[in-house]
């Protein structure tokens, strides 16, 4: 990738897609449970799980991200990497300004691969160390006018999945739990 100098200007000048919902996310079965038994937030969209224990995008500790895919299939294989039961969450909303990682010419304008992008980000974290793509993240999100990162699912080929960034969504963009009941709601912004 290219280094943080001759990415920043890439980041402001490349060309950003937009994406109508709907989206999906699974979340964990307990999250939800003590939600509901109003002992703690669910935190759905707010990121505020991902800024606490790191994402693909982002390391522990830095700013919210929400994680979400574009398909159920894509969020469930995603999900289930670790062993625990889920609940699905059907998401509605808009995105207008998102670095589309999934188009090649914008991973080469980046001086990026899908390869090193989906590297474990999990065990650089463990030993104290940034992935790739959380560096990435941190510069998108550091250049303010990128709302979500789209890229390629590493467990469910062909799968897409969006990281955004609920701080940075501009009006017009959003998104919103998806459940006739409510007893999930939760909207961002």
């Amino acid at each position: 990738m290219l280094d943080d100098r001759r990415l920043r200007p890439v980041l402001e000048s490349v060309s950003l897609t937009s994406r109508q919902g709907p989206f999906h996310r699974y979340i964990l079965h307990r999250y939800v449970a003590l939600a509901l038994e109003g002992r703690t937030p669910l935190h759905i969209l707010t990121g505020e799980w991902s800024r606490r224990t790191g994402g693909r995008f982002n390391y522990p500790g830095l700013f919210r991200t929400a994680y979400v895919a574009a398909d159920a299939k894509t969020a469930q294989a995603e999900a289930e990497r670790i062993l625990a039961p889920y609940v699905h969450v059907p998401v509605r909303g808009a995105l207008q300004n998102i670095l589309d990682l999934t188009r090649t010419d914008v991973l080469e304008r980046l001086g990026t691969s899908a390869n090193e992008l989906g590297g474990d980000w999990r065990l650089l974290n463990a030993r104290g160390g940034e992935a790739a793509s959380q560096q990435l993240g941190h510069a998108a999100y550091r250049a303010q006018r990128i709302e979500a990162i789209a890229y390629r699912s590493t467990v469910w080929s062909g799968g897409v999945c969006f990281a955004v960034f609920p701080e940075r969504l501009v009006s017009g963009s959003w998104l919103e739990v998806e459940d006739p009941d409510g007893f999930l709601r939760e909207r961002i912004p």
